[in-house]
C-alpha cells in the first residue's frame, strides 16, 4: 500500500493554484468552443487551450504527487477518458484542500482561506 504524502504550505498553494487554472481553462474551452462554432477564423482557440490545459493538468498531478504526471497528460488527450481523468484530479484535489482545512467551492478553493495557510 503506498503512504499518502505529506503537503506543505507551498504544496497547498500549488494545489490550489493549479486547480483554479483548470477550473477557469475548462470554462474558457466552453466559450471558445461557442466562439468557434459561431465564427470559422476562430477555430485555433480551441486548440490553443486545449495545450494550455494539458500543461495545467501536468502541473495539478504533479503537484498532488500522484503517480505518472505525464500519465494524466496521455489520459487527458484521448476523448471520454480524458473527462474522467480530470474529474479525478479535481476530486482529489479538492479532497487535499479540505483535508488540511481549506474550503473548497465550485471555483475552487477560497481566497481568505488560502490567505490564511500563506500567513502561517
Amino acid at each position: 500500500m503506498k503512504a499518502s504524502p505529506t503537503y506543505s504550505k507551498n504544496d497547498l498553494l500549488e494545489i490550489a493554484r493549479w486547480q483554479r487554472l483548470i477550473i477557469g481553462v475548462v470554462l474558457a474551452s466552453l466559450v471558445s468552443g461557442a466562439a468557434a462554432a459561431l465564427a470559422s477564423e476562430l477555430v485555433f482557440l480551441p486548440i490553443a487551450i486545449t495545450v494550455l490545459s494539458l500543461y495545467f493538468i501536468y502541473r495539478l498531478a504533479a503537484a498532488l504527487k500522484d503517480g505518472d504526471p505525464w500519465g494524466y497528460v496521455i489520459l487527458s488527450i484521448v476523448p471520454c477518458i480524458s473527462l474522467i481523468a480530470l474529474l479525478y484530479l479535481n476530486s482529489k484535489a479538492t479532497a487535499v484542500l479540505r483535508t488540511c482545512g481549506v474550503k473548497v467551492g465550485l471555483a475552487g478553493a477560497r481566497s481568505q482561506d488560502l490567505e490564511n495557510i500563506e500567513a502561517d
